[in-house]
């Protein structure tokens, strides 16, 4: 797990990243105000590079994979693991 895994399923809707890079920018801009160049180029830099990131990330691929998880298709070739589906109790 990354510490800033940007690809998570958390920042899929749109409004989301929005908010982040929106907030970002915003609080660079309000540290500039109050003088605090340095910070003001921090929260800046979070900024443009959680917006890089949003761009590179296909969060449409990963609903793909997702639902195909969710379906049953796990990928062990029909393999369930049981004694062959029988739900008899026997």
């Amino acid at each position: 797990m990354k510490f800033f895994d940007l690809s998570d399923s958390f920042f899929r809707p749109l409004w989301i990243r929005v908010a982040v890079v929106g907030t970002c920018a915003g609080w660079g801009l309000f540290e500039f105000a109050n003088g605090a160049s340095f910070w003001g180029v921090i929260f800046w830099a979070m900024g443009g590079f959680a917006a890089w990131q949003f761009v590179t990330v296909d969060y449409e691929a990963e609903v793909v994979e997702e639902s195909g998880a969710e379906d049953g298709n796990s990928g062990d070739g029909g393999f369930d693991g049981g004694d062959g589906g029988s739900d008899s109790g026997d």
